[in-house]
Order: C-alpha cells, then structure tokens, then sequence
C-alpha cells in the first residue's frame, strides 16, 4: 500500500531525447544493452519507490498510472515492501534525493534485488531539486544512484523536481523550506518519461518475437 500524496502539477513537458540517459561509467552500449523482454503482451512490470514524506511516491504513481493507460500490467510498491522481484519483466526504481543521498529504501532494494535487476530491464528516476531546472535539462545523476545504475546495467534514468511543505518535519527540512518550499514535480515531463519506457519496452517485445 502507497503512502498518501499530492498530485505533481501538470506542465507542458520539455523537449527531450528519446535516447536513455546514460549512467556516469556506463558506455552506450551497456546503457542500451539490457535483456530483452519474453515476446508476450502485456509486461509486468514493478514501480517501486523510496520517498520520506510523499513526493517520490507521487512520481512513481504518475509513472505506474501513465505505463497502465500504454497498456501494460504495473505493480506499484513501496521500495522497502518489496519481498521478491521475480516475476517482473521489467523495473522502474525511484528514490529521493536528501543533503546528496539516495534515498536508503531504493538502495536497499537495489542491493537486494541485484541478481534480479541485472537480468531485467531498469529504469531509474530521482527526485529532488527544489526549483525548475529539472524542467530546463537533464541535471547530473546524484552519485550513489549513478553508481547503482552502472553496476545494474540500468538502461537509462532522470531527475524529476521535487516537492517540500512550507512547515516539514525535521530541523534540516524546516531550515530549508524557509527559502525552498514547493511542489516543483512537473507530471507532463514524468508521464513522457514514462511513455518513453512503454516505447522501449514495446520494441524489446517485438525484437523477442
């Protein structure tokens, strides 16, 4: 079961290259590499999430509800409920950004389920930044999920921006919603992302066939 949240706000999506985003360390080739999906219709595939006070939960339901409507069975499920990801063909891992880390959950899980992930199609999304550059072009994966999507042979990830209540829980949070409060998650970039996915995992189908 998903934690509650707030809808991210809906904006015109930026332009953006249909080409995955490549992990530091990782060749082309490794980042478009991945295994290709069994040649049945619909996949199934895993959403899951780490996320403190809700933001990042909300993200990957945008991306679980948008891959529903492109037709494919999705499991949404919160990183650290995850028992096993067999079963999957393929996994979207999302985790929050706090003072430069990774959210703990979606490192978990990520080491957990490593011998898994490797044999499957993965995605990976951040979520942080307090203001809109998320929405100008693609910022810099945060260290710790670089390095999990290298060793995981990840086909690509991205940035989403992030969201923090004026009065947080938290002496960090609170001193930093002072000046930074804000839902700054655009839903029309996260839903293209994840339209991007659905395109690939569509073409993965039809190359198994």
């Amino acid at each position: 079961m998903t934690r509650a949240t707030t809808a991210p706000r809906a904006t015109a999506p930026r332009a953006t290259a249909t080409t995955p985003v490549r992990a530091p360390g990782t060749s082309e080739r490794s980042a478009t590499s991945s295994p290709t999906l069994r040649p049945t219709q619909p996949a199934n595939v895993l959403v899951a999430f780490g996320s403190t006070r809700g933001g990042t939960a909300g993200i990957a339901q945008v991306v679980a509800a948008t891959l529903r409507e492109e037709g494919f069975d999705v499991d949404l499920r919160d990183a650290g409920q995850v028992v096993s990801a067999e079963g999957y063909d393929a996994v979207v891992l999302g985790g929050a950004v706090y003072t430069g880390r990774w959210h703990r959950d979606a490192r978990a899980f990520a080491r957990r389920h490593a011998s898994v992930l490797r044999h499957r199609p993965l995605w990976m999304f951040s979520s942080g930044p307090l203001d809109t550059t998320a929405d100008d072009h693609d910022l810099p994966t945060v260290r710790q999920a670089g390095e999990i999507a290298a060793a995981l042979r990840a086909v690509g990830h991205r940035t989403f921006g992030g969201r923090l209540s004026p009065n947080p829980p938290g002496v960090i949070a609170k001193a930093v919603a002072r000046s930074h409060s804000g839902d700054f998650r655009n839903t029309a970039q996260i839903a293209a992302w994840a339209r991007e996915i659905a395109a690939e995992l569509r073409g993965r189908a039809e190359q198994a066939r």
